[in-house]
């Protein structure tokens, strides 16, 4: 059924009976207002129109035919209305690409009450052309997607529209200049919602759409240059499609389908089983009471695909988290909203977390919802993820943590102090004699050695760790290994024989002190023996050991590290 009473509050017609618990929600902050005085907003949509490197917002609204944007002026605070098109009747939706490959992004529309499908050339600091129009042919459209369908790397525009049945694109043939729109179906029924995504991973982008009066998600798949195939079903079992998105939601490397259906209140994702569809419905709601929008995002900066999803009765903003391919219930973003009808995800305040924009019909507003369920292990503000992506932040061994915060969590992990974690430092030598005998913590005492193994550079430094805390010790060397097990009843074994040298100058005798760590910068010109201080020489070999005091059921005792021998330069 076409959409088109723009003025009836159907909220009102119908009992409100919420099946999410109004509690605050967890991910997300409260409402922050860009705007109530667009009327009946459809469309919203998050972009850099400025150039300026943050995300401003674009609206479509169809009372008042007006598409505007406002500037995000940063940290998420925007700018009044700037209006770009005020005759646009009945704007459903609005969406981005850089269609004349300038540099900056344009903007699409599909305008439903004129009937066209229309761009906007971005001319730089604000300011955008007239409507440009792509196709008159086309009959209450809805919807509207951008990609490079035909591969020659110009963006091109697929759109639907609901009374003719119409599934359509327009080759841009350069400079935003588009071709006779090309039909890629009339035989489904009210098509209002499309999406490009490369369903089969052949490289083309394929296109789905939601069919609301056959209650159909189907794709059509590009068999390349912008030829496409006839419609394969995903699911018939939508009840009044409505919004359409796609995403690899099973981490399985292809991409899946989403859909929202307004008759049977459903939230809904399809695997994609490589290439295909098996037509089950996985539910993750049926309780959307008008279900009307659907967006994939990973909101809680884990790695994985959430959804998030709107419906109009209840006036609900919800998400739901991936975890490992499986979803949770429908956690509330906002109840206040009055009609939500379409909601999506964008970092708005530039800490790298995916923020919730949504777009209420009833209300005239527009809001964004500050992210706060992702991890700040480092507590500045800034998502881990966002810090580790842009190289704020290392992360050495991948493993999604920030170094700096897993060495304040245990700082024998940079036993060294020079703020790498260990595993990821540049480490010399070999190691042998290990691993060493166990020490009163359970654990190996370990003997790392750092830096270069050239002398003229003298960069070397020697660290024990996974020592008894509080326990004092010293390095020994000796260009001779060996292998004595006990060493004057202690509990470890010396690696070391011959000429065997001792660190216990000045500062070189350390404690473990509250990390278990001891280390020792080494002046290469100042190696010590039993007869003196020597310079190492390119060419030799030396070994290190650390030996250290233990205490073992209450008696005290020693304890030695494995060894490293290294081979200078």
């Amino acid at each position: 059924m076409a959409d088109t009473s723009f003025t009836v509050h159907a909220r009102l017609l119908l009992p409100l009976i919420s099946l999410m618990s109004p509690a605050a929600a967890q991910g997300f902050g409260g409402a922050q207002t860009i705007s109530t005085s667009q009327d009946f907003p459809t469309s919203v949509h998050p972009v850099d129109l400025d150039g300026d490197g943050d995300l401003d917002v674009v609206s479509a609204s169809a009372n008042d035919a007006t598409i505007a944007w406002y500037s995000n002026l940063g940290g998420g605070t925007f700018s009044p209305a700037q209006t770009i098109d005020a005759s646009a009747s009945g704007a459903r939706w609005v969406t981005s690409a850089d269609l004349d490959a300038d540099g900056d992004a344009d903007l699409v529309a599909a305008v439903e009450f004129l009937n066209e499908i229309a761009w906007y050339e971005n001319l730089g600091n604000g300011l955008f052309g007239g409507r440009s129009v792509i196709s008159t042919n086309v009959n209450r459209p809805k919807a509207v997607d951008v990609g490079d369908l035909d591969g020659d790397g110009s963006i091109d525009v697929v759109f639907a529209s609901e009374l003719d049945n119409r599934v359509a694109w327009s080759a841009n043939q350069g400079g935003g200049v588009f071709s006779a729109p090309v039909d890629i179906s009339l035989l489904g029924l009210a098509p209002v919602t499309v999406r490009c995504a490369d369903l089969n991973a052949d490289g083309h982008l394929d296109v789905i759409s939601g069919n609301s009066l056959d209650n159909e998600v189907v794709w059509y798949q590009n068999s390349g240059a912008g030829g496409f195939l006839s419609a394969t079903a995903i699911t018939s079992a939508a009840a009044n499609v409505r919004s359409v998105d796609a995403a690899d939601l099973d981490g399985d490397g292809d991409v899946d389908v989403l859909s929202a259906s307004f008759a049977d209140d459903k939230v809904c994702w399809y695997e994609n089983l490589g290439g295909g569809f098996s037509g089950a419905q996985e539910v993750l709601t049926s309780s959307a009471d008008g279900a009307r929008s659907v967006h994939a995002a990973d909101v809680d900066a884990d790695g994985d695909i959430d959804v998030l999803a709107a419906s109009v009765f209840d006036d609900s903003l919800q998400w739901f988290e991936n975890v490992a391919g499986s979803f949770s219930a429908g956690q509330v973003i906002s109840l206040a909203a009055d009609g939500p009808v379409v909601v999506c995800a964008a970092d708005l305040n530039g800490n790298g977390a995916a923020d919730a924009l949504g777009a209420s019909r009833f209300d005239h507003t527009l809001s964004w919802f500050p992210s706060t369920g992702f991890t700040d292990c480092n507590l500045n503000g800034l998502a881990d993820s966002f810090e580790i992506s842009t190289g704020l932040e290392p992360d050495c061994d991948g493993d999604g943590v920030l170094d700096a915060c897993q060495i304040s969590a245990d700082p024998s992990l940079d036993a060294n102090t020079n703020g790498v974690l260990d595993s990821c430092d540049l480490t010399i030598g070999t190691s042998y004699c290990g691993p060493a005998v166990p020490n009163s913590t359970g654990r190996s005492g370990e003997l790392r050695v750092f830096g270069s193994d050239t002398v003229f550079l003298n960069d070397v430094q020697i660290t024990g760790a996974q020592l008894p805390l509080q326990s004092f010790g010293f390095f020994i060397t000796s260009q001779t290994q060996g292998y004595v097990p006990i060493v004057n009843n202690s509990q470890g074994a010396l690696c070391l024989q011959g000429s065997v040298g001792r660190f216990v100058g000045p500062g070189q005798i350390q404690s473990s002190g509250t990390t278990g760590v001891i280390y020792l910068d080494l002046n290469l010109n100042a190696q010590p023996t039993p007869t003196g201080l020597v310079s190492i020489q390119p060419g030799e070999t030396w070994n290190f050991q650390l030996w250290y005091r233990d205490a073992i059921a209450g008696q005290t005792t020693s304890n030695f590290t494995d060894a490293v021998g290294v081979s200078f330069l």
